[in-house]
Formats: C-alpha cells, structure tokens, sequence
C-alpha cells in the first residue's frame, strides 16, 4: 500500500529500525496495511508493525494510523 519511508518507522534504543535485511542487526521489522473506509476525498491506513529481536527471540506490535487527505482542488493550466 505505502512504503514505510514516507512515514515514520519504529526505532529501538533511538536507533531506526527499516524492514528486513537492513537497519539494526539481528531485529527484524515487518508491516501490513489495512486501508480504511472514511468519509470524503483521501485514505486512511492503519499500519501495524511487527518487530521481532532475534537475540532474545522477542516479538512486539505497535499500531501506526496514517491519513493522506486531498485538501486542493485541481487548477488547470492555462
């Protein structure tokens, strides 16, 4: 749906964490898009985030809302 770097990623100990084979050695980042249904002109998406630690084999979630709204109309050229 939308890639990951035009929004804000997780990070562990201020240090970012991007999706698998690169960030932060030995974690793992992983996300799925949910869109969802509003109102008007633009997108909602809820976004969760998967991170695993392989060295303590932990997992964790966390839930980014993002919204992309249209806000100007269109002005054609002249």
């Amino acid at each position: 749906m939308l890639h990951p770097s035009i929004s804000v990623v997780p990070n562990v100990n201020g240090h970012s964490v991007y999706l698998a084979a690169s960030g932060i050695c030995k974690i793992n980042a992983t996300y799925t898009d949910k869109p969802l249904p509003i109102c008007g002109i633009g997108v909602k998406i809820r976004r969760e985030w998967t991170i695993l630690d392989w060295c303590t084999v932990t997992e964790k979630t966390c839930v980014q809302y993002l919204s992309i709204d249209d806000k100007e109309p269109p002005v054609p050229n002249r």
